[in-house]
């Protein structure tokens, strides 16, 4: 049989999973799944935390926002175009849950 070419009676194969509309999301391939946190330590554990994964920040994961933490939120800001605030805020926290999915 010709390369690419099916049996007779069989099925074709199931589209890609990227094209299917209830396919699963992206998994992360950082920390902070979950949303926004309320408290500000749990706040600046997850931006530590998906700073890390991406390979901006080699600091603790612990939650105080120091100068190396505004530091790599700076280079994060400029990579992304945003403006260089050095500050953990929610924009900031959607801007690398994007990151973090994207391929």
């Amino acid at each position: 049989m010709p390369v690419g070419c099916s049996a007779p009676g069989a099925q074709a194969a199931p589209a890609a999973a990227s094209a299917d509309p209830a396919a699963p999301p992206a998994k992360s391939r950082c920390a902070g799944d979950g949303p926004w946190p309320g408290e500000k330590t749990e706040q600046g554990k997850a931006i530590q935390g998906m700073l890390r994964d991406l390979g901006l920040y080699d600091g603790t994961v612990y939650g105080t926002v120091g100068p190396t933490t505004r530091a790599a939120i700076r280079k994060f800001q400029a990579s992304a175009g945003q403006p260089e605030t050095g500050e953990p805020d929610e924009t900031l926290f959607d801007s690398l849950r994007k990151k973090c999915v994207a391929p």
